[in-house]
């Protein structure tokens, strides 16, 4: 069928009735190399429609020739156009072609085209593309590039589906294509629902759903609706060693977003092809976004791959791509890595500046699960990097909660915040981080919480004014141990001026080494507020040989501070066969200080039956300062293992204990129940060692112990 019309609209050729239902049926032609066998065809201001209450009903299938662009259904062209005037509108095409065929597309609107419902019609169109083996046999493409191409309603129901085809090393075969300014759209209250499934070729990039870049005049392509709910759903293809076969796929400032109250919902998962980069939801380059003026936002994404596939990633926002809720809309997001053996399958990752998850003034919450089986490495639950950042406006709250993979590889980390600008951040409200390594059988360095400087500036978690700040990693398993609850390098975790800082890591237990609870080293690694109370909390990790298992280690400069607020350190040291110790602060220029509040540092070593050096707290040349009326209490008591030196409070190594003001200074230390030797209640050393206090008191309680032999 081939409706062609002329230059002027109103003498353009018409399919219509006044009233009545109106019934298309088209079959392509062709053989040989024969091309351009649509099945129906309206070009030039073509068109099928119907009047009053009637329907329209389209349905066209592509030629069987060898040659290019044999399309289920084709319009093209200013005002070419499948309409009703009320009534319900069904378009349905499947692209043809054999052999080395392509562009065998199901359904495609173009360069000014329309398929459209007045009134409270809805509109459904469904496309499968052919399976020749040449490219882009796709199931359904919105084409604008020169003039506005949709699919649209007035305030009905629109419903598109796609499924890709292609076959062989066929590529592009995506379900449901809006391209270069192509639009999906409903009117008034009407719903969205778009779903697409990329075609099982073993070509790359069969995308579920592609919505890709702008029209020539700066338009660009959009799944949207007036004030409706929009629901997007895509399933990436592919098959054998192809990549790239992304769930969903928006691009080039390309939006998917809901009008007034309308929440938006993306669901993608990546193809399970042996080729890497098989994405659940991918949101790239700047000006792209999935948003909502005032509704909810969800977006759930799973990575694919199979075997040795890498990077296969829940969510990946990349190049300034922004997922944003407007008015007091929230955001959800919930992304899984791949189940592949090759590395780096992220549950959710946010890379560059100014790309964020935000919200105008609702809640954010962000939840990330790695992926990877085998040998794979590097699986993070929710991962920032090169600037990216999680962050609310309003008083709306933070959560994210990350979950590294399961694999034997190493660097599974919970939440990982890299480089400058990556931050988690609230205007007004909470914020909740919570981390958890991964890691199995001989894995090492699966950390729950990573913040650091990798060279190119540090992370941040930063609350504001009266915001709580939470922050819990637990670390994860493997024999190669380094399974460190919270891992602050280089970075920050920020608080505001009278909100609470809770920071509590527990160390993984493992048989390898240096499972530390909380873990802050080097200059410029702080712990810190502005004015509320800061909380440290840490459980050391191990077992059986593991060493140094401290609960929390400060190191090299690290820091824990406020202004006038309390702060509170508390350690428990692990149960590894040495070096088990509570709290932990080594150098010259680690420090803990509070400008006018009190300082609580409790440290309780942990042990095994033959372990040694398990100290309550252990101060070797670090300074611990309170000005004004602060008061400073230490506290630690040694484990009980038989290999003795299990102390209470080792303070030495010119180490520092000073009260500016008038606060006291209170150290009580009571050693260990061990038949070795060295168990002191309190041990101080070095000439340049002090505790000291401007006017207040200072008291040390000490009590050694031991059995047996001991001495």
């Amino acid at each position: 069928v081939h409706v062609w019309g002329t230059s002027d609209a109103q003498q353009a050729a018409r399919i219509t009735s006044a009233d009545a239902d109106v019934t298309v049926t088209g079959q392509g032609g062709g053989a040989g190399a024969s091309a351009n066998n649509h099945g129906v065809y309206l070009v030039g201001g073509g068109g099928i429609t119907a009047g009053g209450s009637g329907e329209v009903h389209v349905d066209g299938t592509g030629g069987s020739s060898t040659g290019t662009r044999n399309l289920g259904l084709y319009l093209l062209g200013n005002n070419s156009t499948i309409a009703s005037a009320g009534g319900n509108v069904l378009v349905t095409g499947e692209g043809g072609g054999t052999g080395a065929s392509e562009r065998n597309i199901g359904v495609q609107v173009a360069d000014g085209a329309r398929v459209t419902a007045v009134g409270t019609g809805a509109v459904t169109v469904v496309g499968m593309g052919g399976e020749g083996t040449g490219d882009f046999n796709m199931g359904v493409s919105v084409y604008a590039y020169n003039a506005a191409a949709e699919i649209s309603s007035a305030g009905g129901r629109v419903t598109v589906t796609g499924t890709g085809g292609g076959s062989g090393a066929s590529a592009g075969n995506h379900g449901v294509q809006c391209f270069l300014g192509g639009t999906i759209t409903a009117g008034g209250s009407g719903t969205v629902h778009v779903s697409g499934s990329g075609g099982t070729s073993s070509g790359n990039s069969n995308h579920g759903i592609l919505v890709r870049g702008g029209s020539s005049n700066g338009d660009p392509s959009t799944i949207t609706s007036g004030g409706g709910n929009v629901s997007v759903a895509g399933q990436g293809g592919g098959s054998g060693i192809s990549s790239t076969n992304r769930g969903i796929a928006v691009h080039d400032g390309a939006v998917i977003s809901a009008g007034g109250a309308g929440s938006v919902s993306v669901t993608g998962t990546g193809g399970t092809s042996t080729g890497n980069s098989n994405v659940g939801v991918l949101i790239a380059d700047a000006n792209s976004q999935i948003t909502s003026a005032g509704g909810n936002i969800a977006v759930t994404a799973t990575g694919g791959g199979a075997d040795a596939s890498s990077d296969n990633v829940g969510l990946y926002v990349v190049g300034q791509a922004v997922i944003s809720a407007g008015g007091v809309g929230s955001v959800t997001v919930a992304g899984t890595g791949g189940t592949s053996t090759g590395n780096s399958n992220v549950g959710v990752i946010i890379v560059d500046a100014n790309s964020k998850i935000t919200s105008a003034g609702g809640d954010v919450s962000v939840t990330g699960v790695g992926g990877g089986s085998g040998a794979s490495a590097s699986n993070h639950g929710v991962y920032l990097l090169g600037g990216g950042e999680i962050t609310a406006g309003g008083s709306g709250e933070v959560r994210v909660d990350g979950t590294g993979g399961s694999s034997a590889g190493d660097n599974n980390w919970g939440v990982n915040l890299v480089h400058a600008g990556s931050q988690i951040t609230s205007s007004d409200g909470d914020i909740t981080v919570t981390g958890r390594g991964g890691g199995s059988e001989t894995s090492a360095n699966n950390l729950g919480v990573r913040i650091v400087d990798a060279g190119n500036g540090p992370g941040k978690i930063i609350a504001t004014g009266d915001s709580s700040l939470t922050v819990t990693g637990i670390g994860g398993s493997g024999s190669g141990g380094y399974h460190f609850g919270i891992h602050v390098s280089g970075a920050s975790i920020v608080g505001g001026t009278t909100g609470l800082v809770s920071v509590t890591g527990t160390g993984g237990v493992s048989i390898g080494h240096y499972n530390y609870g909380v873990y802050v080293a080097n200059t410029s690694s702080n712990i810190t507020s502005s004015g509320g109370d800061v909380t440290v909390t840490g459980q050391g990790g191990g077992t059986g040989a593991s060493i140094n298992n401290f609960g929390v280690f400060v190191v090299n400069g690290g820091q824990v501070a406020t202004a006038t607020g309390k702060i509170t350190v508390t350690g428990t040291g692990g149960n590894g066969s040495h070096g088990n110790s509570g709290v932990r602060l080594y150098g010259e220029t680690t420090k803990i200080n509070s400008a006018d509040g009190d300082i609580i540092i409790d440290g309780m070593a942990g042990s095994s039956e033959n372990s040694t050096f398990d100290n309550g707290t252990y101060i070797e040349g670090s300074r611990i300062t309170s000005t004004g009326s602060g008061t400073i209490s230490i506290k630690g008591s040694g484990g009980n293992g038989s290999g003795g030196n299990q102390g209470g409070v080792l303070i030495w190594s010119e180490a520092a204990i000073t009260a500016a003001g008038s606060g006291d200074i209170e150290v009580v230390g009571t050693g260990g129940d061990s038949s070795g030797n060295g168990n002191h209640g309190i041990y101080l050393r070095d000439d340049e060692t002090v505790i000291q206090t401007e006017t207040g008191n200072i008291s040390l309680i000490g009590r050694g112990h031991g059995t047996g032999t001991s001495e």
